[in-house]
C-alpha cells in the first residue's frame, strides 16, 4: 500500500442538482461528479467505479488500498459538513423505471434535454405494495373514532 501524503477536498457545486468532490494530494486530483440525490438517506450520490482512476495525471490508476482510503477520508470530510453522500453503481434506466413501476410509477414523459440526456418523468399512480396500515389507514381511523 502507498503511503498517501497531506491532502486536500473540497465540494465545487457546478449546478443546482450536480457537483464535483475534488480530492488533491502530491500534485494529483481525483474529480468526482456527484448528482442531487433522489432518496432522503443522501443529498448527493456518485458511482464507485470514479475512484480507480486519478483525474490528474490522466488514466493512472489508484490502488485499491488507496481508493478505500480515500473514499473512507471522503466520507469522513462530508460527515462533519452534514453532508450525506452515498456511492455504488451505475443503475441503468431500465433498470431504475422497473423498480419505479414494481413501486406505484408510471412513466408520464420520456425524452432528451438540451444535452441530448435521456429523461423520465415518473407520476405515482397507486400507493406502493405494503405501504397501507394494515387498520385501513388514517382516514379510515379517523371516521372510526368520529363515530363515537
Amino acid at each position: 500500500m502507498t503511503s498517501l501524503p497531506p491532502f486536500a477536498i473540497e465540494l465545487r457545486q457546478d449546478s443546482y442538482r450536480d457537483a464535483t468532490v475534488l480530492y488533491q494530494d502530491a500534485g494529483r486530483t481525483l474529480e468526482i461528479r456527484l448528482e442531487m440525490s433522489g432518496v432522503p438517506q443522501y443529498d448527493f450520490v456518485g458511482l464507485d467505479s470514479a475512484f480507480a482512476f486519478w483525474t490528474t495525471p490522466p488514466q493512472v490508476a489508484i490502488g485499491d488500498a488507496d481508493q478505500a482510503t480515500i473514499r473512507a477520508r471522503i466520507e469522513a470530510w462530508a460527515a462533519s459538513r452534514h453532508l450525506r453522500l452515498g456511492f455504488g453503481p451505475a443503475l441503468f434506466l431500465e433498470d431504475m423505471i422497473r423498480e419505479a413501476v414494481a413501486n406505484g410509477f408510471e412513466v408520464s414523459s420520456r425524452g432528451r434535454d438540451d444535452e441530448d440526456r435521456e429523461t423520465i418523468t415518473l407520476t405515482r399512480v397507486r400507493p406502493p405494495p405494503g405501504s397501507l396500515a394494515p387498520n385501513g389507514g388514517l382516514f379510515t381511523r379517523l371516521k372510526g373514532w368520529l363515530r363515537r
